[in-house]
């Protein structure tokens, strides 16, 4: 299992440019129509969906620094933000299955977070979320910190930890899902 944190790897008018970019951003949607209540997306890089330049300088600068930190073989495959307020909800899941390998990479976008926000990027040993046996259980839990890197496996399972009411903002995250 694999789960790397780094901090501070972005210049700040770097981390600024791109939350400027996301805050302005109009072109969030529901990653399904039927994503009633789920998290909106803002896709500015997937070839799969002719979208194969970046839409968007803050993220491509965000991609360069990130590119710094990955193996040298790993290969951009889609990239968006996701944009999520109080109230909605995730579910454990391990993503990318179309791929045989990969990781996937966030860049925690909001300018400042407390811990009571919740929000975090839980990590699960199993995805079956109706078991009680023992092998159900968190292993790890990120907190979603301004300026902060996550990269990950693809295949480990996870979620996100639902807002406290607290959070008055969105939870903004720039995705890089890597292909190995």
């Amino acid at each position: 299992m694999n789960i790397q944190v780094y901090d501070n790897l972005f210049q700040e008018k770097i981390m600024d440019d791109a939350i400027k970019t996301v805050e302005a951003c109009k072109d969030f949607y529901p990653l399904h129509p039927t994503d009633v209540g789920f998290k909106l997306n803002w896709t500015f890089y997937n070839p799969k969906n002719n979208i194969k330049e970046f839409t968007s300088q803050p993220m491509l600068d965000l991609w360069n620094e990130v590119k710094k930190v990955l193996p040298e073989e790993a290969k951009l495959s889609r990239a968006y933000v996701n944009a999520q307020p109080f109230g909605i909800e995730d579910y454990i899941h391990q993503d990318d299955t179309d791929l045989q390998k990969g990781l996937t990479v966030i860049v925690y976008l909001t300018p400042a977070w407390l811990p009571e926000w919740f929000g975090q990027t839980v990590f699960f040993k199993t995805t079956d979320r109706l078991s009680f046996r023992s092998e159900n259980d968190i292993i790890k839990s990120v907190l979603p910190k301004y300026n902060r890197v996550l990269v990950f496996d693809k295949d480990i399972p996870h979620c996100v930890s639902p807002l406290s009411k607290k959070f008055m903002g969105i939870r903004f995250t720039c995705m890089f899902k890597i292909e190995l």
